[in-house]
């Protein structure tokens, strides 16, 4: 006798809940890991750090500039993986039918979030590199999404 699906709903419901729980403690133990941003923020080195204060050294100039630049680089992909994680987990909870938040909340939160990674996106390419653009064509059957059938 069928159930009517209700049991691959209960399935599917229940590994939603599994994904969720699982982007939750992936979100949290990335935040208490070392590669966390707040982390990383810790681990800045000064100028004197590569040859005391008013030594007058170019390459340990060159090897701060390089440090900064890695380590800047460092913070900002980890703060970007830290909104992506936590995209999915918006995601995840609105795709459960027991989310209590309305749709405009989720929505602002991911264009919040959106936002940030552009800016970041912006920060690491050139203005002679643009953003790719995206694709914004409604895609309903085969003709219109350019697949052939053939």
């Amino acid at each position: 006798m069928s159930d009517g699906g209700r049991s691959d709903l209960r399935r599917g419901a229940e590994a939603l809940a599994k994904f969720s729980a699982g982007l939750t403690n992936a979100l949290t133990a990335f935040n208490e890991s070392a590669g966390s941003p707040s982390s990383l923020d810790q681990h800045g080195l000064g100028r004197p750090s590569f040859s005391g204060a008013q030594i007058p050294f170019a390459e340990a100039g060159k090897l701060f500039y390089q440090y900064g630049r890695v380590h800047d680089s460092l913070k900002d992909m980890s703060q970007t993986l830290g909104l992506h994680i936590e995209a999915l987990q918006l995601a995840a909870k609105a795709a459960d039918s027991t989310y209590v938040a309305t749709e405009d909340e989720v929505r602002r939160r991911f264009w919040e979030i959106k936002s940030k990674i552009d800016e970041e996106y912006q920060k690491t390419h050139p203005k002679d590199h643009p953003q790719p653009r995206k694709d914004t064509r409604q895609h309903t059957d085969d003709k219109t999404s350019g697949v052939s059938s053939s």
